[in-house]
């Protein structure tokens, strides 16, 4: 993982940048980039390093 931060990018208008935050991982060869509630960031980390 590679942080959490401000929602940006191509389709962010869709987002409320105030209750969202932008969670960004890779895994081998892929890169995603997920729109995450700001209260759950922590969750979501714990989820993913399974």
């Amino acid at each position: 993982m590679h942080g959490a931060g401000p929602v940006a990018g191509p389709g962010s208008r869709a987002v409320d940048k105030d209750l969202f935050r932008l969670l960004s991982l890779q895994a081998a060869d892929r890169y995603w980039e997920l729109a995450v509630p700001a209260a759950d960031v922590a969750l979501v980390r714990v989820a993913l390093r399974g």
